[in-house]
Protein backbone atom coordinates (compact mmCIF):
# COMPACT_ATOMS: atom_id res chain seq x y z
CA UNK A 1 0.00 0.00 0.00
CA UNK A 2 0.86 3.85 -0.64
CA UNK A 3 2.00 6.34 1.82
CA UNK A 4 -1.08 7.28 3.12
CA UNK A 5 -0.82 11.53 3.54
CA UNK A 6 -3.84 13.70 4.58
CA UNK A 7 -3.51 16.85 3.44
CA UNK A 8 -6.22 20.10 3.49
CA UNK A 9 -6.67 22.56 1.52
CA UNK A 10 -8.92 26.19 1.25
CA UNK A 11 -10.78 27.85 -1.09
CA UNK A 12 -12.29 31.06 -0.97
CA UNK A 13 -15.29 33.14 -3.09
CA UNK A 14 -18.13 34.85 -2.87
CA UNK A 15 -21.69 34.51 -3.66
CA UNK A 16 -25.03 36.05 -3.56
CA UNK A 17 -28.29 34.53 -3.09
CA UNK A 18 -31.48 36.29 -3.24
CA UNK A 19 -35.02 35.46 -2.35
CA UNK A 20 -36.42 33.00 0.49
CA UNK A 21 -33.01 30.88 0.74
CA UNK A 22 -33.66 27.65 3.10
CA UNK A 23 -30.68 24.85 3.46
CA UNK A 24 -31.88 21.40 4.50
CA UNK A 25 -31.07 21.20 8.31
CA UNK A 26 -29.93 24.96 8.95
CA UNK A 27 -31.35 28.02 10.13
CA UNK A 28 -30.36 31.37 8.85
CA UNK A 29 -29.72 33.00 12.29
CA UNK A 30 -26.50 31.03 11.93
CA UNK A 31 -23.11 32.34 10.94
CA UNK A 32 -22.38 29.80 8.78
CA UNK A 33 -23.52 26.68 6.71
CA UNK A 34 -21.49 23.44 6.89
CA UNK A 35 -21.73 20.79 4.56
CA UNK A 36 -19.08 17.77 4.77
CA UNK A 37 -19.11 15.19 2.24
CA UNK A 38 -17.83 11.70 2.94
CA UNK A 39 -14.87 9.99 1.01
CA UNK A 40 -15.01 7.42 -1.76
CA UNK A 41 -12.34 5.26 -2.89
CA UNK A 42 -11.31 1.64 -3.97
CA UNK A 43 -11.30 -1.62 -1.85
CA UNK A 44 -7.09 -3.53 -2.08
CA UNK A 45 -8.77 -6.31 -4.13
CA UNK A 46 -9.79 -4.27 -6.45
CA UNK A 47 -6.02 -2.76 -6.51
CA UNK A 48 -4.44 -5.94 -6.05
CA UNK A 49 -6.08 -6.76 -9.62
CA UNK A 50 -5.26 -3.76 -11.51
CA UNK A 51 -1.67 -2.39 -9.64
CA UNK A 52 -2.54 0.83 -8.38
CA UNK A 53 -1.84 1.83 -4.92
CA UNK A 54 -3.25 4.00 -2.72
CA UNK A 55 -1.27 7.66 -2.61
CA UNK A 56 -2.83 10.08 -0.08
CA UNK A 57 -6.24 11.61 1.08
CA UNK A 58 -6.65 15.00 0.85
CA UNK A 59 -9.31 17.46 2.33
CA UNK A 60 -10.51 20.52 0.73
CA UNK A 61 -12.51 22.99 2.73
CA UNK A 62 -14.19 25.26 0.06
CA UNK A 63 -15.56 28.53 1.70
CA UNK A 64 -17.63 31.32 -0.44
CA UNK A 65 -19.97 33.89 1.23
CA UNK A 66 -23.67 33.80 0.99
CA UNK A 67 -25.98 37.00 1.08
CA UNK A 68 -29.62 36.42 2.25
CA UNK A 69 -32.20 38.50 3.54
CA UNK A 70 -29.27 41.39 3.41
CA UNK A 71 -26.92 39.40 5.70
CA UNK A 72 -24.24 37.77 4.59
CA UNK A 73 -23.50 34.06 6.10
CA UNK A 74 -20.67 31.65 4.76
CA UNK A 75 -21.10 28.64 3.15
CA UNK A 76 -18.62 25.83 4.02
CA UNK A 77 -17.83 22.93 1.75
CA UNK A 78 -15.78 19.62 2.88
CA UNK A 79 -14.66 17.94 -0.28
CA UNK A 80 -12.28 14.88 -0.17
CA UNK A 81 -10.33 13.70 -3.07
CA UNK A 82 -8.90 10.44 -2.70
CA UNK A 83 -5.43 9.80 -4.86
CA UNK A 84 -4.07 6.24 -6.38
CA UNK A 85 -1.45 5.73 -8.64
CA UNK A 86 0.41 3.04 -10.70
CA UNK A 87 4.38 3.39 -11.79
CA UNK A 88 4.55 3.47 -15.49
CA UNK A 89 8.34 2.93 -16.41
CA UNK A 90 10.11 6.45 -17.78
CA UNK A 91 6.72 8.01 -16.40
CA UNK A 92 7.70 7.44 -12.71
CA UNK A 93 5.63 5.68 -9.78
CA UNK A 94 2.56 7.76 -10.39
CA UNK A 95 2.72 8.00 -14.78
CA UNK A 96 -0.78 6.50 -14.10
CA UNK A 97 -3.40 8.32 -11.85
CA UNK A 98 -6.94 7.28 -10.77
CA UNK A 99 -8.85 9.65 -8.27
CA UNK A 100 -12.40 10.21 -6.85
CA UNK A 101 -13.72 13.32 -5.67
CA UNK A 102 -16.46 13.95 -3.19
CA UNK A 103 -18.05 16.80 -2.64
CA UNK A 104 -21.36 17.41 -0.81
CA UNK A 105 -24.71 18.48 -2.25
CA UNK A 106 -26.12 21.43 -1.24
CA UNK A 107 -29.80 22.28 -2.25
CA UNK A 108 -30.77 26.22 -1.59
CA UNK A 109 -34.82 27.02 -2.71
CA UNK A 110 -34.43 24.15 -4.75
CA UNK A 111 -31.73 25.18 -6.55
CA UNK A 112 -28.18 23.36 -6.42
CA UNK A 113 -26.08 26.23 -4.71
CA UNK A 114 -22.52 24.16 -4.96
CA UNK A 115 -20.48 25.36 -7.65
CA UNK A 116 -18.58 22.21 -8.61
CA UNK A 117 -22.02 21.04 -9.83
CA UNK A 118 -21.72 24.26 -12.38
CA UNK A 119 -18.21 23.68 -13.34
CA UNK A 120 -17.17 21.94 -16.69
CA UNK A 121 -14.99 19.16 -16.79
CA UNK A 122 -11.89 21.18 -17.35
CA UNK A 123 -12.76 23.45 -14.83
CA UNK A 124 -13.40 20.62 -12.05
CA UNK A 125 -10.56 18.60 -12.65
CA UNK A 126 -8.57 21.96 -12.31
CA UNK A 127 -9.95 22.88 -8.88
CA UNK A 128 -9.90 19.51 -7.60
CA UNK A 129 -6.45 18.54 -8.09
CA UNK A 130 -4.81 21.78 -8.27
CA UNK A 131 -3.83 21.09 -11.88
CA UNK A 132 -4.99 24.53 -13.05
CA UNK A 133 -7.88 24.66 -15.93
CA UNK A 134 -7.19 21.74 -18.22
CA UNK A 135 -7.60 22.39 -21.83
CA UNK A 136 -9.84 19.27 -23.09
CA UNK A 137 -10.28 17.72 -26.53
CA UNK A 138 -13.44 15.04 -26.15
CA UNK A 139 -12.15 11.59 -28.06
CA UNK A 140 -14.93 9.04 -26.92
CA UNK A 141 -17.45 8.14 -23.94
CA UNK A 142 -18.27 5.23 -22.13
CA UNK A 143 -21.03 3.89 -19.50
CA UNK A 144 -19.93 2.22 -16.50
CA UNK A 145 -22.18 0.98 -13.43
CA UNK A 146 -20.97 2.67 -10.78
CA UNK A 147 -22.80 1.97 -7.23
CA UNK A 148 -25.43 1.14 -9.30
CA UNK A 149 -25.49 4.59 -11.15
CA UNK A 150 -25.12 4.29 -15.39
CA UNK A 151 -22.25 6.78 -15.43
CA UNK A 152 -20.51 8.36 -18.40
CA UNK A 153 -17.56 8.39 -18.54
CA UNK A 154 -15.71 11.17 -21.34
CA UNK A 155 -12.65 10.14 -22.78
CA UNK A 156 -10.32 13.42 -23.27
CA UNK A 157 -6.88 14.35 -25.19
CA UNK A 158 -5.16 16.47 -23.35
CA UNK A 159 -1.47 17.31 -21.75
CA UNK A 160 -0.36 16.72 -18.31
CA UNK A 161 2.42 16.90 -16.35
CA UNK A 162 3.57 13.52 -16.00
CA UNK A 163 7.01 12.23 -14.22
CA UNK A 164 8.55 16.19 -14.33
CA UNK A 165 7.08 16.31 -18.37
CA UNK A 166 4.60 17.28 -20.16
CA UNK A 167 2.95 14.66 -22.02
CA UNK A 168 0.36 13.87 -24.52
CA UNK A 169 -2.14 11.99 -21.97
CA UNK A 170 -6.38 10.44 -21.89
CA UNK A 171 -8.25 11.47 -19.06
CA UNK A 172 -11.28 9.71 -18.28
CA UNK A 173 -13.90 11.66 -16.21
CA UNK A 174 -17.42 10.34 -14.78
CA UNK A 175 -20.18 12.88 -12.19
CA UNK A 176 -22.76 11.45 -10.95
CA UNK A 177 -24.81 11.85 -7.54
CA UNK A 178 -24.72 9.26 -4.31
CA UNK A 179 -26.06 9.33 -0.94
CA UNK A 180 -26.14 12.89 -0.72
CA UNK A 181 -22.66 13.93 -2.21
CA UNK A 182 -21.44 14.91 -5.88
CA UNK A 183 -18.77 12.09 -7.18
CA UNK A 184 -16.45 12.69 -9.98
CA UNK A 185 -14.17 9.73 -10.86
CA UNK A 186 -10.39 10.93 -12.90
CA UNK A 187 -8.40 8.73 -14.30
CA UNK A 188 -5.07 9.93 -16.26
CA UNK A 189 -2.45 8.10 -18.19
CA UNK A 190 -0.10 9.06 -21.09
CA UNK A 191 -1.27 8.19 -24.57
CA UNK A 192 1.47 5.70 -25.03
CA UNK A 193 0.37 3.72 -21.95
CA UNK A 194 -3.32 2.39 -22.54
CA UNK A 195 -4.38 1.97 -18.77
CA UNK A 196 -8.04 3.03 -19.54
CA UNK A 197 -9.48 -0.86 -18.87
CA UNK A 198 -7.98 -0.83 -15.37
CA UNK A 199 -9.29 3.22 -14.82
CA UNK A 200 -13.27 1.88 -15.68
CA UNK A 201 -12.09 -1.53 -13.35
CA UNK A 202 -11.02 0.71 -10.55
CA UNK A 203 -14.71 3.06 -11.18
CA UNK A 204 -16.67 0.46 -11.17
CA UNK A 205 -15.39 -0.74 -7.56
CA UNK A 206 -15.20 2.45 -5.92
CA UNK A 207 -17.15 2.70 -2.67
CA UNK A 208 -18.82 5.61 -1.01
CA UNK A 209 -18.99 6.00 1.91
CA UNK A 210 -15.42 4.76 2.44
CA UNK A 211 -13.41 3.82 5.35
CA UNK A 212 -9.65 4.24 5.26
CA UNK A 213 -7.83 1.44 5.67
CA UNK A 214 -5.36 2.20 8.85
Amino acid sequence: MGRDMHRRREFLGTLAVAGSVSIAGCSLTQDTFDRSASAAGVGLGALGETGFEHRENQEQLFQRSVTAFGQSRDLRLTNWLVTYGKGAGEFGPDGAQFQVFSTPSVTVAGSELNPFDEFGDGQLLGEATQGGDAELEEDSTRTVEVLGNNVTFTEYESRRQIGGESVAAYIHIGRFSNDGDLLTVIGTHPEVLDESENIYDLAAAVEHPFEFEE
